[in-house]
Formats: C-alpha cells, sequence, structure tokens
C-alpha cells in the first residue's frame, strides 16, 4: 500500500511541476508588447484627429471625439511609462532622461 502512496505522490510532484513550469511559460509570453499597443493607440488618435479635422467645429460630436482622443492620448502616456518602468529595463534614476 505504501508503494501505491509513494507513486501516487511521485505523480502529483510531476503534475505540480509540469503546472508550475506550464505557469511560467505562460508569464513569459503575457508580457505586454509596449510597442504594438502604442502604434495601435497612435492610429486610434490619428483617427479622431482626421474625424474631428472633417467635422464642423460648432458640430457637438466635435467635443466628445477630442475627450474620447484625449483620454486615448492619456493612455499613451500610461503605456510609456508602463514599459520605461520594467525592472532591468533602464535605471530609475533615468527613467524621465527624454
Amino acid at each position: 500500500m505504501s508503494e501505491t502512496a509513494t507513486a501516487s505522490s511521485d505523480t502529483r510532484q510531476v503534475i505540480t511541476d509540469r503546472a508550475d513550469n506550464a505557469d511560467n511559460e505562460a508569464d513569459k509570453k503575457a508580457e505586454p508588447d509596449y510597442e504594438e499597443i502604442i502604434c495601435i493607440l497612435n492610429a486610434e488618435i490619428r483617427i479622431l484627429d482626421l474625424a474631428i479635422q472633417k467635422i464642423e467645429k460648432d458640430d457637438p460630436r466635435v467635443d466628445a471625439l477630442t475627450r474620447q482622443r484625449d483620454e486615448l492620448i492619456n493612455e499613451r502616456r500610461m503605456v510609456r511609462l508602463s514599459e520605461i518602468s520594467r525592472p532591468g529595463l533602464a535605471p530609475k534614476d533615468e527613467m524621465f532622461m527624454f
């Protein structure tokens, strides 16, 4: 009976180790692609800029589009700050030196 318990324990350990390895691999792949995110945000901002230019200035949609564009610009700033502040990427004292 103890051999069965030992084998079962060994099997559980192998399964746990494999799950941990899979989690570690998933974590490595889960790191966001900041360049891609910024490119997408830039494209969305540009589309909104073009839409704002096409609409007459007194149209009420201009304010809504401008607010949406400003939100995307702020989001882009946050993504850039996240990219800069990744561990090991840049020393903290150089973080805001552009």
